[in-house]
Order: structure tokens, then sequence, then C-alpha cells
């Protein structure tokens, strides 16, 4: 798995740490974690010229499954959103506004799915939740598209749009989901990716966890289903907001470098 910032993303050295390990969490909060959720624990630390080196791509030659892209997407309506940290009363107009500025920077195609606005004020080491329960659920994988953990290569990529008031973070593995079960077959009829992450980081306990920075009026496009990964939002219960777009999706600037090229 690598990462590609586009050209107008600043200090990219800094965008990139790793945390200094990873633990099953435990109860910290009323709402807690799902039995063996793993989360990354210590603090962020800085990469090691060489690690920064192993996890950066140059140049994208095309292949959605094993790259997460930087890019930014600032305008008007972004900007609002993130100087007040509330959405205002003409939401369904201003989400018109953010689509068709993310459209203007990304090429999509198969399916197209527009998930919603989302906004958190959570301050834990992770923050996606169980839709049953509501409880965390750690580092995992997505499961949208109800594909074999052996065909994920395949998935659909997910966009994410910080629109701010703060950032977040997205946090992964540098392994995507289809070369660890080629590694072990037992998983590879397997649709759901839980377990897989709980087993994968029993039997790797030294796992590196990546934390990528997206800042206001940036998104980052990540193949969420064939990634270990989650997100935090650094700070004391910081507001934040993002938009998220699912579907085959690649920045038109990188695209545009490969023809250029071909």
């Amino acid at each position: 798995m690598k990462v590609i910032f586009s050209m107008d993303i600043k200090d990219k050295r800094n965008r990139l740490t790793k945390y200094s390990g990873i633990g099953l969490a435990q109860y910290e909060y009323e709402e807690g974690y799902l039995i063996d959720s793993y989360i990354p624990t210590g603090i962020p630390l800085e990469l090691s010229d060489d690690e920064y080196n192993k996890i950066l791509l140059e140049k994208y030659i095309g292949d959605i499954g094993n790259t997460i892209f930087l890019i930014k997407v600032a305008n008007h309506n972004a900007s609002y959103i993130c100087s007040t940290g509330e959405l205002p009363e003409n939401k369904e107009s201003l989400l018109k506004g953010i689509v068709q500025d993310i459209l203007e920077k990304v090429k999509v195609g198969g399916e197209v799915h527009p998930i919603r606005i989302c906004t958190t004020n959570d301050s834990q080491k992770t923050i996606t939740r169980d839709y049953k329960s509501f409880h965390k659920v750690g580092l995992h994988i997505d499961s949208w598209d109800s594909v074999q953990l052996c065909n994920r290569l395949s998935s659909s990529n997910r966009l994410v749009m910080n629109l701010g008031p703060t950032s977040r973070n997205l946090l992964f593995i540098d392994r995507s989901v289809d070369s660890l079960v080629r590694e072990n077959s037992i998983y590879k009829n397997e649709y759901e990716g839980k377990e897989f992450s709980t087993h994968y980081f029993n039997e790797h306990p030294k796992s590196i966890v990546y934390s990528l920075q997206i800042n206001p009026g940036e998104a980052y496009i990540a193949p969420t289903e064939n990634l270990i990964h989650d997100a935090t939002v650094p700070g004391n219960n910081q507001i934040n907001s993002t938009f998220m777009l699912r579907g085959k999706i690649e920045p038109k600037e990188m695209l545009n470098e490969i023809l250029c090229n071909s």
C-alpha cells in the first residue's frame, strides 16, 4: 500500500507519522469498543527517511486497489464549513456544491454512492462505530461491496473530504487485504473484515500503524475495502465534519499524468 500526494498539498513530509504500537482497546468510555478491537497505542512518531520513502508513491500507475491519495478540494463551500464548524440552513444546496467541486477534481467509474455528511466530536484513538451496537470497532476493513476477501483488489474505493473545522487523520497499515489473504488462504472465502483484522493483529502484534493528516478542504481517496484502517480526530472532543463518496475514484491530475507519459 502506497501514499501519493497531489501537487498542491504542502508540507508532505510531516503529513505521515506512525504509532509506536497497537493493542486491544479497553472500555475507556461508556460506549466502549467491541470485544477484540485493536487500536493504535502511544503517540504519533516521525518516520525515518527510509520509512517515508518506502510508503511514498512518486508516480501513480493506475492501481487504485493499492493506493491512498491525498488531494486538495478547497472551495467557497468547504471554506464556509471549515470556519464555522457547523452546517448552514441551506444544507442541500451546500451538499450539491461540494459534490460538484469534488467531481472537478476526480474521475468516478462504476456506480457512484454519495454517503452523507458526517459529524463527530469523538477524540478516542478511533472513531468508527458498529451500526447495530454503536460500539467502536477499532482498526477494520469496510465491506460495502460484499466481496470475498481474496477479491478485494477489485472493490470500490472511498473519498472522504474533511469539511473542518479541525484536521483529521486516516490510520492504516501498509499491507493490502488481498495480499494478506494470499499468505493465509483460510480467509479467502470470507466476506466480513472485523474477524480478519483481529486475526491479523493477533498474529502480527508489532505491526506499524501509519497516520495520514488530512486538513480542512482536503480529501483522501483510499481502498478501504482492501485496507485495515480507521480514522481519528486529534484534540479533546474536537468537532469535525466530512463528506464521503464511494465508487472507483481516481484524481484527474494523476490520470492526466499517466496519459501524458503513455
